[in-house]
C-alpha cells in the first residue's frame, strides 16, 4: 500500500507540473490557466447537477424499500470525479471526467 502511496502523492503531481509547464510554453500562460479554471468550474457544475440526480434516485430507490447500492456506488464515484476535477492538472481532469 504504501508504494501505491508514494507514486500517488509524488510522481503524480511532479507529472501535473511538467505536463502544466509544458501547456504553459506552448499555449501561453493565459490559455493553460483558462483551461485549468474552466475544468474546475465544469467539475464543480457536473458533480453537482450529477449529485442531484444521485440523490433524487437515492430517495427513490429507498422509499420502495429497495437497497440502493447502485446509487451509493455512483454517488461515490461522482463524489471522487469532482475532486479530481477540482484538482489542477491534466491528469487528475482525464481521471475525472471518466468517473
Amino acid at each position: 500500500m504504501f508504494p501505491l502511496l508514494f507514486l500517488m502523492f509524488t510522481l503524480v503531481p511532479i507529472l501535473e507540473l511538467y505536463l502544466l509547464f509544458q501547456a504553459s510554453s506552448s499555449w501561453g500562460f493565459f490559455n493553460t490557466f483558462s483551461v485549468v479554471v474552466g475544468t474546475g468550474i465544469l467539475g464543480a457544475y457536473l458533480a453537482k447537477r450529477e449529485g442531484r440526480e444521485i440523490l433524487i434516485r437515492l430517495q427513490e430507490k429507498m422509499s420502495q424499500g429497495g437497497l440502493p447500492a447502485n446509487e451509493v456506488i455512483q454517488g461515490a464515484l461522482i463524489f471522487a470525479g469532482g475532486l479530481l476535477l477540482l484538482t489542477p492538472g491534466f491528469i487528475t481532469d482525464i481521471l475525472g471526467f471518466s468517473f
